[in-house]
């Protein structure tokens, strides 16, 4: 709730994917992600790959898979 104001259930996947890259170094990334709305190049890399992976496991559709990469580009 507190990234988005939502209950789990609600989140989109980029949004999902978006809190998985924060937990290696939760202090650090959400300062960069979050605070200072930049995403760095090696993390837009990594979701990306997440969103693939999903997709590959049909855990969501084409059209949000397209969707989600667009947010994030």
């Amino acid at each position: 709730r507190k990234y988005f104001g939502k209950e789990a259930a609600a989140i989109s996947s980029v949004e999902g994917v978006w809190i998985a890259q924060l937990i290696p170094s939760p202090r650090r990334r959400y300062v960069a992600l979050y605070e200072n709305a930049f995403i760095p190049r090696e993390i837009k890399r990594r979701m990306r790959r997440v969103l693939g992976d999903l997709l590959a496991q049909e855990l969501i559709s084409e059209s949000q898979y397209r969707k989600a990469v667009q947010s994030i580009q």
